[in-house]
């Protein structure tokens, strides 16, 4: 895989894409929808369900969610949401770097193991 991507359920599951052929089904069938992105900074975008507020089953994306917190958003995420890299010079998505692959799926796994004590 060549550009890595992460998806993010709101169960704590996770599942790696490979963003870089078919990038606007992929990302659609991951967030079962319309994508909206959500610029962390310059290397880290969350991509949504474009009406996440608006889904069947809206459960709160606790790991997105924090993301956007810290940007000083206090609503929650609903629903699936994918991490990318950011974008290069042409406005192409990026896939995330091994640093930040590894440093989100260690969030989803430490989220997985404090929501198995509750």
């Amino acid at each position: 895989m060549s550009k890595v991507a992460i998806k993010v359920t709101p169960g704590f599951g996770f599942e790696v894409l490979d963003i870089e052929e078919n990038f606007l089904p992929t990302m659609q069938g991951a967030v079962e929808g319309l994508i909206q992105p959500i610029d962390y900074n310059d290397n880290l975008t969350i991509w949504v369900n474009e009406e996440f507020y608006s889904l069947s089953d809206p459960d709160v994306n606790f790991v997105a969610t924090s993301f956007y917190h810290a940007l000083g958003v206090e609503r929650p995420i609903l629903g699936n949401a994918v991490f990318t890299g950011g974008t290069d010079e042409d406005g192409e998505v990026l896939g995330l770097t091994p640093e930040l692959h590894e440093a989100i799926v260690e969030i989803v796994l430490e989220a997985q193991e404090y929501a198995a004590t509750m």
